[in-house]
This record gives C-alpha cells, sequence and structure tokens, in this order.
C-alpha cells in the first residue's frame, strides 16, 4: 500500500538555541531608545543563526553624510575586522544581499537596508562553517530579521508610539512562535492561525508562488487541505 503524501516540506531550520533565551527577547521589548533597540535586535539576529561569531550595523547618518556602524556583536574589539566591513562596503555598493567566502571556515553575510526605495544601510554577519545548503537558510534568516528592523526605523519618529510598541511586540511574538517548532507545517499552520486571529480575518493563507502559479502551503484553522486548493495566477 502506498504511504499518503506529507505536505510537510523537509526543509531544516538553521536556527541557534540561544535565539530562545528570554533575557535577551526582554532586553529588546524593554529598549528606551532606537540605539538600544538595534543592539539587542542585533544579539537575537547572531543568536538566529548557527556559527554566527560576529556582526554589525550600519546606517547612514545625514548629518555625516556618510554610512557609520551603530551596533557590533559582540564587541566593537572583537567584531570590527577587515573582513566584515569590506563585506559591508560590497553590499553597499551592489546593492544587494552577498554571500563572501573568506576562506574554508569563515563567510560574511551581507544585506541592504532599504526605507522606501532608499538605500539606508546593511547588516552583515561572519558565520563560521556555512555550507551550499545552509547558506541560502542562514540568509533568509537574516532577511526576516530584517523586517523587525525596518519596523522600528520607519516608526522611529512617529507620535504613535504606542501603536509602534504593538506593533514590534506582534512581530516578534509570531517570530518566536515559528521558530519554536522544528516542523515546516507545523510552523506555518500555527502562523497563519495566529495572523488569522490576530487581524480579525476569516482565513489566512500562506503559499509560494512559482512562475505563475500559487501553491498552497498553509490554511488557517484547517488541519489538511485538498490538492484542488491550488490556484493559477493570470
Amino acid at each position: 500500500m502506498k504511504q499518503p503524501k506529507s505536505h510537510e516540506p523537509t526543509i531544516p531550520f538553521n536556527i541557534g538555541p540561544a535565539f530562545l533565551e528570554p533575557q535577551a527577547w526582554d532586553a529588546l521589548t524593554q529598549a528606551s531608545d532606537l540605539d538600544s533597540y538595534i543592539s539587542s535586535w542585533l544579539v537575537l539576529l547572531c543568536a538566529s543563526i548557527v556559527g554566527t561569531e560576529k556582526g554589525v550595523v550600519i546606517l547612514y547618518q545625514p548629518a555625516k553624510n556618510s554610512y557609520n556602524p551603530i551596533a557590533f556583536w559582540p564587541t566593537e574589539a572583537q567584531a570590527k575586522t577587515d573582513g566584515l566591513m569590506q563585506a559591508s562596503e560590497i553590499a553597499l555598493a551592489q546593492k544587494k544581499g552577498i554571500c563572501r567566502r573568506q576562506d574554508d571556515t569563515y563567510s560574511q553575510l551581507a544585506y541592504p537596508i532599504r526605507e522606501n526605495n532608499e538605500l539606508s544601510g546593511v547588516v552583515t554577519l561572519e558565520v563560521r562553517g556555512l555550507t551550499p545548503s545552509s547558506a541560502p537558510i542562514a540568509m533568509r534568516l537574516l532577511q526576516w530579521g530584517l523586517a523587525g528592523l525596518l519596523l522600528a526605523l520607519k516608526n522611529t519618529d512617529s507620535p504613535q508610539g504606542s501603536s509602534r510598541e504593538a506593533a514590534l511586540q506582534s512581530v516578534l511574538e509570531n517570530i518566536a512562535l515559528v521558530l519554536e517548532h522544528q516542523g515546516f507545517y507545523k510552523a506555518t499552520m500555527l502562523l497563519v492561525t495566529q495572523l488569522a486571529t490576530q487581524l480579525n480575518c476569516h482565513r489566512v493563507a500562506l503559499g509560494w508562488v512559482t512562475a505563475h502559479h500559487y501553491r498552497l502551503i498553509a490554511l488557517s484553522h484547517h488541519v489538511t487541505f485538498s490538492e484542488k486548493t491550488q490556484l493559477s495566477l493570470p
């Protein structure tokens, strides 16, 4: 008898256990200013990707008319290396994410920060032991983590402080919810159901778009769904 096909893709999660440390999350949610938030955010980002040993956030500062480091991890003395800064410069110059192999042990991942289509800075990590299969996962985690940073940057000068805090808290809760579950299918099911509850939606769907086809991955409040649910896009 043939075994039924599983909807759960076998996608490994490359997440460090330190990412779930309560102290790190407390420091982020209780940050009193943008610099403190960025420093705490960088700690969590570096903890989220196994093998990360250095990190830097570089932002454009209009007063100086230049890009300058805002936060280092673990410390400036330990993290401000030629390799890390060179990778940051390349990503800023090319205006795109890069994965730069330094040697047989270390690689640098860098991804630009964009606000309203303008280049605002770059986040760069130095990671030990990246492989051709783990590098794309690490890059996706870096891109995903940037959402929390961008939200903080966009709302820095907003008078709606309580709305900003609520939005940040919601983002952090949803990220933590997903990362607590090693199974991709279970994590996506929990995410869409959580979003449906938060946004008061009847249904929330998550899918992949490939060419002109939309492949449904998870549907809120549904344990299973039919293959007939797959859609074609115009």
